[in-house]
């Protein structure tokens, strides 16, 4: 397994922060360089009235980025850009040996691209982390 920008992920067992637990995808954001932690954010196919099917690609004023159904997402799919969470090397490694966390697709390089100019423009992603993604992800 390649850790890659626009790799897509399912975590059998993830917990929320209310400690509900559920399949979740993710998809990662950056391609860490030394001593950097992955980063990922959470996906949802749940519509919502906030959410908006059309434009797709950034929705800035949401925080989500909208994939239609495609080749690498079986549903209409969010990413949630204001979600981001950091897995270090081991614990990735970890979930993958106990099969908690299991490789399913990976965005296309255009998509990414997408997706890095909408992390751009967002006001709600830290600084260093948004260094991360920005630098990262191919021009």
């Amino acid at each position: 397994m390649e850790l890659k920008a626009g790799s897509i992920f399912v975590v059998k067992k993830f917990e929320f922060e209310d400690g509900f637990v559920k399949p979740k995808f993710l998809v990662q954001l950056n391609n860490p360089r030394k001593n950097e932690p992955v980063l990922f954010c959470l996906t949802t196919s749940q519509v919502k009235r906030y959410r908006k099917k059309y434009p797709i690609g950034c929705q800035r004023k949401s925080k989500y980025f909208f994939i239609k159904k495609c080749n690498y997402f079986e549903k209409d799919t969010w990413l949630e850009l204001d979600r981001i969470f950091d897995y270090d090397f081991g614990k990735i490694l970890n979930n993958c040996y106990n099969g908690n966390l299991i490789y399913k697709n990976k965005i296309d390089d255009d998509c990414l691209i997408e997706i890095k100019d909408c992390i751009k423009e967002s006001k709600d992603i830290d600084e260093q982390l948004l260094k991360m993604i920005v630098e990262t992800i191919i021009k």
